[in-house]
């Protein structure tokens, strides 16, 4: 299993550069997830999706991966697990115990990149 933790918030939540992902998620094999994670009351979240997000979902980089969308109402939500679909629960285990996820788990937005 790979994990990459990556935070758009730097970007103004204006763009993700899938392109840059590791070598090594391809290489691995398996299905690629990325997931979103926001908040109702993040502003950085909202321009995510109304101005981005819809150019990426019609992008050929999303054709390459399973993309998943964790937005509850604020960033303390974000972090539950009922708030996550069941298939991908693993990931926010995976992202709690890093370093980052420790740390600034509840910064958002936020784009995790993983493949199990």
């Amino acid at each position: 299993m790979h994990f990459d933790a990556e935070q758009a918030s730097h970007s103004g939540g204006g763009g993700l550069a899938v392109a840059g992902w590791p070598a090594s998620l391809s290489a691995q094999g398996g299905k690629i997830d990325l997931v979103f994670a926001g908040n109702e009351l993040c502003g950085q979240c909202k321009i995510w999706r109304a101005q981005s997000e819809p150019g990426f979902k019609s992008s050929p980089a999303f054709k390459k991966l399973t993309y998943h969308v964790v937005h509850p109402a604020n960033a303390t939500l974000m972090l539950k697990e009922e708030n996550w679909p069941a298939g991908i629960r693993w990931i926010l285990t995976d992202f709690q115990m890093s370093d980052e996820g420790a740390q600034r788990g509840g910064i958002t937005p936020r784009f995790i990149l993983a493949q199990n």
